[in-house]
């Protein structure tokens, strides 16, 4: 790992050397705290999270898939929450049983669809 965060590797290097999961990187140990945080890194993190905890202006469109091992699910269901708590309009649309890469290709249509139906 040092060697390639060494600052003279590139991000597309970086990302080939890596393993392929979590799983094969980190142990189990360290992903079962990231994942069900307590304590201090459990306030730390609620204390970043500040994305959706707000009221925005216009509808907010979330997209997320529940097959995506890469970022939890739960995370789409947390941000929904709390823009509802804050009276936001916003939908959320499960793109499926689908990859973190796939979730993005099903994704960006809808997005552009939704921009070019609020031109004015």
């Amino acid at each position: 790992m040092e060697k390639l965060f060494d600052g003279n590797h590139q991000a597309e290097q970086i990302a080939k050397a890596l393993p392929p999961t979590s799983e094969k990187l980190f142990t189990a140990k360290f992903l079962d705290k990231v994942r069900k945080p307590t304590g201090t890194l459990k306030k730390l993190l609620t204390a970043l999270d500040s994305t959706c905890n707000w009221k925005p202006a216009v509808p907010v469109r979330l997209h997320h898939a529940e097959g995506d091992t890469d970022v939890a699910y739960d995370n789409a269901l947390y941000c929904r929450r709390q823009l509802r708590s804050h009276g936001a309009t916003q939908t959320l649309t499960n793109a499926g049983n689908v990859d973190h890469n796939q979730t993005v290709r099903k994704a960006l249509p809808l997005v552009v669809a939704s921009f070019a139906g609020n031109r004015a």
